[in-house]
């Protein structure tokens, strides 16, 4: 697997404020792979941060709410050694299943809850085998694309879970957007995708946030 330093990657995010947050599934079938998956996800949370305007946060998820657990979240001031060493300190939670839905919701939930900059485009990587127990993640996914966080699923092959079953997992985390299902471990390619620019749909939920929010405290004056 080849990586790239931070100061190698391109500079995707440079003139663009990104809130991110990676899930990082740490179930069974991940086990194996979560050493090599999280040195993709320092050598892109190193390069997000090179602009300091940009927060990340990381969790990794099995399928219950008490092994749900937060390395650092977007309000977190960590340096370079800091955030290498929380990263690097993902291991196996010693649970067999995942629950992708709960993963969503909590990253979610987590975006909203911070204070809601004009003009920032909201990120969800869910990194994953795209093992799932027949879960319906429609609802879910709808609803958070529905309040503005887009998703990208990355999908992790795995000894128990090749890359073409892994497939349909993928697509329903990612809404059935294909383009946002990306099945590689380059730390570039999955950064460029991160920092694209603001689509259409996120600018005018983010503009009429702001102003809900500005009419709100306005009447309490």
């Amino acid at each position: 697997m080849s990586r790239r330093a931070a100061g190698d990657i391109t500079d995707a995010c440079a003139n663009k404020t990104v809130d991110v947050i990676f899930a990082l599934d740490s179930s069974y079938s991940m086990r194996d792979s979560l050493r090599s998956t999280a040195e993709i996800v320092y050598t892109i949370t190193q390069a997000i941060k090179q602009n300091p305007k940009n927060r990340v946060a990381l969790f990794q998820y099995t399928d219950t709410t008490e092994e749900l657990s937060w390395a650092f979240k977007l309000f977190d001031d960590l340096n370079s050694e800091e955030l290498k060493e929380k990263i690097l300190a993902i291991q196996w939670q010693y649970n067999y299943g995942e629950d992708h839905g709960l993963a969503i919701t909590t990253a979610k939930e987590d975006l909203i809850g911070a204070d809601r900059r004009d003009r920032v485009a909201r990120t969800i990587v869910v990194f994953t085998d795209g093992e799932s127990e027949n879960q319906d993640l429609s609802p879910v996914v709808k609803d958070t694309l529905c309040n503005g966080p887009s998703i990208i699923a990355i999908g992790i092959p795995t000894e128990q879970v090749p890359a073409e079953d892994g497939k349909a997992g993928l697509e329903a985390i990612a809404g059935g957007k294909r383009d946002k299902v990306l099945t590689t471990n380059d730390a570039n390619t999955i950064y460029e995708e991160i920092c694209k620019n603001l689509n259409l749909e996120q600018l005018l939920i983010s503009i009429i946030y702001n102003i809900n929010i500005k009419i709100y405290y306005s009447n309490w004056k």
